[in-house]
């Protein structure tokens, strides 16, 4: 028995070779008009309807965003946190407007040097002490503030400081170093000095600083004594990061390639787990409390990010109870998810519920929250529209499955008809080999046996 084809009730058995299967033949050609050819391109539309549905599908972010979004795509809502400076005074080099200003500032050397400064052979040759001295009153001074009694009982920039570094630059004897003797001995520690007039030499000074406390930092570790400079520093100076041209950054590459990371400034996107309110020991900078984050970043980990800030956006804080995240009255946001800048600066251990883990340790600012009410394009305040833009959605949603449930219909009724065909076929063709058997008598029988 042959089991025909459902497509063009052809045998799917290949004929024999040498054999002139005429009637499988006639059964491949389909002739011009008939119902085989119809039900041929009802199935090629119905395929290039589906392939149109998908290729409109996939161009929409919403599909496929759960899956593979990237952090700072165009499909991302996120509400800006403002912030209080954005003028990265010391991150970056002085700018052309700030040399004008320096020059035109009486000086007993008014030119601008033509070499750029380095301080890093000056700073090798500073202690502890005395790097320290200089970074905060950098940092003061940089905001515009003389320096407060705050730092008074830790380190604190002194006219012996100043002359000590005076007399090291006197010691490495070169040339592109005299005005920057020339503007230490004219600098006063109990004043606020005009800060386009030192920003030339402070800015490079004050990353040398940084490079150099960062060395200092023992990762892997508890905190420790060591630790505490650079800490504060980059705290001092989280709130002037820029959030623009930043790499995004999860947790598995700041544990595995701490060396790379250490210093650099990254973006991070995730979800609060818990934060902490944590007061923070006698420093030279003057800060009192910060904020400890432990965030769930959104590469899929489950391994926590520190994320050590100086304040905390109202859009988080207001929802957080008993420093864990509370979902109830966060309508657009109820992860807790938002974005954050900062600076790595070391992998610390911790307790999870498997044992002793590390987690990354990036001191730096918040710089905006999920919003997920901007996706609505009706305003709340809009009932009508509100519901107006529902009854469309929804009437749509209707059609469409009422569309593929009577294409599905029509599909497999003619499946079913074509099904029911082929048993005829095959019945009919059984009950004529029934009467050719029945016709078969013993004499026919007895006449073959003679042969």
């Amino acid at each position: 028995m042959r089991i025909p084809s459902q497509f063009n009730d052809s045998s799917l058995y290949r004929p024999e070779r040498g054999r002139d299967d005429r009637q499988s033949n006639r059964r491949r050609h389909v002739p011009a008009g008939s119902s085989g050819e119809w039900r041929r391109i009802i199935r090629l539309g119905v395929a290039l309807l589906f392939v149109v549905v998908m290729m409109r599908e996939a161009a929409r972010p919403g599909i496929y965003q759960p899956f593979f979004e990237q952090s700072g795509s165009a499909g991302e809502q996120w509400r800006a946190v403002a912030m209080q400076n954005t003028a990265p005074e010391f991150l970056k080099p002085p700018s052309q407007t700030s040399l004008t200003a320096r020059a035109s500032q009486p000086s007993p050397v008014s030119t601008v040097p033509q070499q750029p400064f380095d301080p890093s052979v000056w700073v090798d040759k500073l202690d502890t002490e005395q790097q320290r001295a200089w970074a905060a009153a950098i940092v003061q001074w940089s905001r515009g503030r003389a320096l407060s009694d705050e730092t008074s009982d830790t380190t604190r920039l002194s006219t012996q400081v100043i002359a000590n570094s005076i007399h090291l630059l006197e010691e490495l004897q070169r040339e592109e170093d005299a005005e920057v003797i020339a503007s230490l001995t004219d600098l006063d520690p109990d004043s606020n000095p005009n800060w386009d007039t030192i920003r030339w030499w402070a800015a490079p000074l004050l990353r040398a600083l940084d490079a150099a406390a960062l060395e200092r930092v023992s990762d892997g570790t508890f905190w420790t004594g060591e630790d505490a400079d650079a800490f504060y520093l980059q705290l001092a100076s989280a709130d002037k990061l820029e959030a623009t041209d930043t790499e995004t950054v999860g947790t598995l590459p700041l544990l595995h390639e701490p060396n790379v990371y250490q210093g650099k400034r990254i973006r991070l996107v995730g979800r609060v787990g818990v934060c902490e309110l944590k007061e923070a020991k006698p420093n030279a900078f003057g800060i009192k409390q910060y904020w400890r984050t432990w965030m769930v970043p959104e590469d899929g980990g489950v391994r926590p990010i520190a994320l050590i800030t100086t304040e905390m956006p109202d859009a988080l804080s207001e929802h957080l109870v008993d420093g864990e995240w509370n979902a109830k009255n966060a309508f657009s946001n109820p992860k807790g998810e938002f974005v954050a800048v900062g600076r790595f600066l070391k992998r610390l251990p911790y307790r999870s519920s498997v044992g002793s883990d590390l987690a990354p340790v990036v001191v730096g600012r918040i710089v905006a929250t999920r919003d997920t009410t901007a996706k609505v394009t009706a305003k709340p305040s809009d009932p009508v529209a509100k519901g107006a833009a529902v009854s469309w959605k929804t009437a749509g949603l209707f059609a469409a499955v009422l569309g593929g449930v009577g294409i599905a219909f029509l599909l497999m009724s003619r499946a079913a008809a074509d099904a029911k065909r082929s048993r005829e076929l095959r019945q009919r063709a059984w009950s004529e080999t029934e009467i050719q058997i029945e016709g078969y008598n013993e004499n026919d029988a007895r006449n073959e046996e003679m042969r």
